[in-house]
This record gives structure tokens, sequence and C-alpha cells, in this order.
């Protein structure tokens, strides 16, 4: 809380670095519940929740109907609602392109965020220090 210090923040200039951003920042989070499980937080533990149940439910629609009708439904629903929060947002900026970016972003940030997330569950980093 000291007033001297001064931050800046670079907003990310298209989607492709967004995503990449949130893909490190999940797989990373992942790698740290490896080695600190009760660090886990409510909205960080909602995307990948998100994408695994996707894609179990992408799975399980090849070979039972109930499973294709409950991934339609939380795609729509899902859709809905960024797309209203987008539509919030830009009514409330009196800026229309954030009615179809923030949607956008927000897809992007729980897409790669949950889906990289989910990938270092599965995969253990390799970490090699450089020989000097």
């Amino acid at each position: 809380m000291d007033p001297s210090i001064h931050s800046v923040y670079f907003a990310r200039s298209n989607l492709k670095e967004l995503s990449k951003q949130y893909w490190r920042y999940g797989y990373w989070k992942a790698q740290m519940l490896r080695r600190y499980p009760k660090t886990i937080r409510w909205r960080q533990a909602l995307p990948p929740l998100f994408m695994f149940s996707l894609i179990s439910l992408g799975l399980l629609s090849l070979l039972w109907c109930l499973a294709r009708w409950m991934l339609a439904i939380i795609v729509l629903l899902y859709t809905i609602v960024i797309v209203v929060v987008g539509m919030k947002m830009s009514y409330r900026n009196k800026e229309i392109s954030m009615s179809l970016g923030v949607p956008l972003a927000i897809a992007t940030i729980h897409f790669s965020f949950g889906t990289a997330f989910l990938w270092g569950l599965v995969v253990n980093p390799r970490l090699k220090t450089p020989h000097k």
C-alpha cells in the first residue's frame, strides 16, 4: 500500500497472445498444485472443470445421445452468458466492439487456461538447467 509504487499493465494485442499467456498460467498452476494442492481456488478450478466436462461429454456423445444434449446445453448456456456480459460491457462503455471482443477474450481465457491446466496435470515438465 505504498503510493510511491507504480505499475503499468500491458494488455495483450490479440487473442493469440492472450491464449499463450493463459496457457502458461494454466499449465504452471497445475504444476504448482502438484506441490501445494491446498492452494487451489474455486475460480481457478472452474475453467479446467468446464473443459473436462466438454471433453468428456464430447467423447461420450459419440455413443450416448443424452451426452450430446448435455453438451449442447452447456455450450449454449456458456455462449449466452458470455454474449450477455459482452453486450453489457459494450453498453456500459459505449463501445460496440466490446460486444464481440469481450466474449472472445473470455472464451480464450477459459479455454486456454482450462486446457493447459488439464494438460499440466497429465504431463510432468522436464526442466533442464543449462550447462555452462
